[in-house]
């Protein structure tokens, strides 16, 4: 779902009033409906800075994901390998769950590099020394 811009700019100075930040990602990801992950991208494609503690678990989600995907992607293998008409499909489910589980990294990416031309990353390390 695109955010206008009207939207994202309540979404960030709701955000900015916060006093819980973290808690306040999830609950302008229900009002909007719209993942965490998508309301993280536009506080950072906005210039908002994230808690480090909040971009620290979307980078081990990240590498679950990898893992999962990794996982999957051999299973997928080795049921291609040995394939007979029953195993079409798991074949068929593994295949979608790789691809859930792709989109969800890319969108997790995409999130924590929105501002990264601008520097983001290096900024909130930056702050938080």
């Amino acid at each position: 779902m695109a955010a206008s811009k009207a939207v994202k700019n309540d979404i960030c100075r709701r955000y900015r009033e916060a006093k819980y930040p973290d808690r306040q990602i999830q609950i302008l990801a229900e009002l909007n409906s719209m993942s965490k992950v998508e309301v993280i991208g536009i506080l950072t494609g906005n210039g908002e800075k994230i808690q480090r503690r909040t971009v620290n678990q979307l980078h081990k989600k990240m590498e679950t994901l990898k893992k999962k995907i990794a996982a999957a992607e051999e299973e997928y293998k080795e049921n291609a390998a040995n394939a007979d008409y029953s195993k079409y499909n798991r074949l068929d489910r593994l295949d979608e769950e790789i691809k859930r589980y792709e989109r969800q990294y890319r969108e997790i990416k995409e999130a924590l590099s929105t501002d990264k031309k601008e520097g983001w990353e290096e900024r909130l390390w930056q702050d938080l020394q």
